[in-house]
């Protein structure tokens, strides 16, 4: 088959979470079908050294060719990106019929444009589905609506969805309860991560977060954990923090005992994971928590390591409390210090748990487990 994912400018070299899924999910598939990337324009100030980890035989077809640029003229050439892309579809199925168009967006208008470029040249439409973020804050109710009318478009224009969660697969078919649906949570590339050259560059012992600054009220609740625990007196705590410079600076000045990391290489960042003695990843009691499941999860147990997390949403679908995972029942500062306190007691057993959580990482998270199930679901859209 000959598939084309469309909807985002800039993958996979701006390492956002959706760059690193989309990569691992084009990688799957490159080995028994023609792959295509098509990019929104991006300007060259981002990371466009390599291709990321993308295996050789994916094209990336830039729409509008990068150029330095700032201010408007970014802006304009964005628009006209977006623009060009119908005539740019259409032009590659000349050459191949294109057969499925993979879309992550959650542009309203712009799933109408697929759709009707799908319909016109005869190819399936399928959609990635990993935020619900019509739960999301917003300063306006417009912007709450059309993103609920964006998951109505979605699901109503499309033939097959890709969703994270159960919340989203649920959401997703009762908007369209034809939609042809594979649950597929997050995945990388296991043996990729066995072949890394990773070094320690931190001499202490560690426990880790990875998130960005958009969430910076879960960093502090772990920093504010953290320090009401035992464990401060002999761990390190490591934020590894994108985003926001001054909310960075923030929790510099507020934590500074803290090492507060950014920009890392991504086998810089690995290798983080790879030797901290546990790695955060808590969620929230709430919708849109619920319905995400972080990409950091994949790429925690790949690494060998031991997540901290809570029995919510997804993660209580795949990991039990001292089985395979430390959880917490509520996402409470007090049973997160507690928590701590018995792990700087030495009270679970981390080689037992590591090993159980990668069992199930390569059960549920390494991309090579779907590699038969995804492309029967695409052949029966």
């Amino acid at each position: 088959m000959h598939i084309v994912f469309v909807g985002l400018p800039g993958v996979p070299y701006r390492r956002r979470a959706c760059d690193i899924r989309l990569t691992y999910f084009a990688n799957l598939l490159a080995s028994s079908n023609t792959i295509k990337i098509v990019n929104w324009y991006s300007p060259t100030s981002l990371n466009k050294d390599n291709r990321g980890e993308l295996d050789d035989s994916i094209q990336i077809i830039d729409i509008v060719k990068s150029r330095d640029t700032h201010g408007w003229k970014t802006k304009l050439l964005y628009l006209l990106s977006i623009i060009m892309e119908p005539y740019v579809l259409l032009k590659l199925n000349k050459r191949q019929h294109i057969d499925v168009i993979h879309v992550y967006t959650e542009r309203v208008f712009v799933y109408i444009t697929y759709f009707l470029i799908a319909r016109l040249i005869g190819a399936k439409l399928v959609y990635s589905y990993v935020e619900d973020r019509s739960t999301f804050e917003y300063s306006s109710k417009f912007k709450r609506h059309l993103q609920n009318f964006a998951d109505w478009i979605a699901a109503k224009c499309s033939d097959g969805v890709i969703p994270i969660s159960d919340y989203l697969k649920r959401k997703a078919l009762r908007l369209n309860s034809k939609l042809k649906c594979i649950k597929i949570p997050p995945i990388c590339d296991f043996e990729q991560f066995r072949k890394m050259p990773l070094h320690n560059k931190i001499d202490d012992k560690y426990l880790l977060y990875c998130g960005s600054t958009s969430y910076i009220e879960v960093a502090e609740f772990i920093a504010r954990s953290f320090y009401e625990s035992k464990i401060s007196k002999s761990r390190k705590l490591v934020l590894v923090l994108s985003g926001n410079d001054k909310r960075r600076n923030e929790i510099k000045m507020k934590y500074p005992d803290t090492i507060v990391l950014s920009n890392l290489s991504y086998l810089d960042l690995i290798s983080s994971f790879t030797f901290a003695e546990a790695l955060f990843i808590p969620l929230r009691n709430m919708d849109s928590e619920i319905a995400r499941f972080p990409n950091k999860v994949c790429e925690y147990i790949a690494s060998h390591g031991v997540i901290i997390s809570t029995n919510y949403g997804e993660i209580a679908n795949y990991f039990k409390h001292q089985e395979n995972a430390l959880l917490c029942n509520n996402y409470k500062i007090k049973e997160m210090t507690t928590l701590l306190d018995n792990l700087a007691d030495g009270m679970f057993n981390l080689n037992e748990i590591k090993e159980n959580a990668y069992r199930t990482g390569l059960q549920h998270f390494d991309l090579y487990s779907y590699k038969e199930s995804i492309n029967e679901f695409l052949s029966f859209l």
